[in-house]
C-alpha cells in the first residue's frame, strides 16, 4: 500500500476510510482529539482507492491554485429580494 497523507496534513475527513472496499481503514482520535486514519495493513488489498479519495493528495480547483468562476441566482424573486446575497 502506498502511504496516506502525513498526519500533519490530514484533515480527518474520512474519505480514505469511506472509499476502502475492504474496510481496513478506520478513523480514530489522536491524543489531541483529531481524527486520523488507522490502516490494518494485513487486510489492505493495495487498491489505492484511499489515495485517490484523499483531498490532500489530490488537490484540485481552488486548492491547486485555480480560479473557479461560479454564479447562482434563486429563481424565486420574493426569496431573492429578501436575500442579502441575491441567491
Amino acid at each position: 500500500m502506498e502511504k496516506l497523507c502525513s498526519t500533519e496534513l490530514c484533515t480527518g475527513c474520512g474519505a480514505c476510510a469511506a472509499s476502502c472496499p475492504v474496510g481496513c481503514i478506520r478513523m480514530e482520535s489522536d491524543a489531541e482529539g483529531f481524527l486520523q486514519p488507522v490502516v490494518e495493513l494485513d487486510q489492505c488489498i493495495a487498491c489505492n482507492r484511499c489515495q485517490k479519495a484523499c483531498p490532500v493528495l489530490n488537490k484540485t480547483g481552488r486548492d491547486a491554485g485555480e480560479t473557479i468562476a461560479c454564479a447562482a441566482i434563486n429563481a424565486d424573486e420574493p426569496t431573492r429580494l429578501q436575500s442579502t446575497s441575491g441567491g
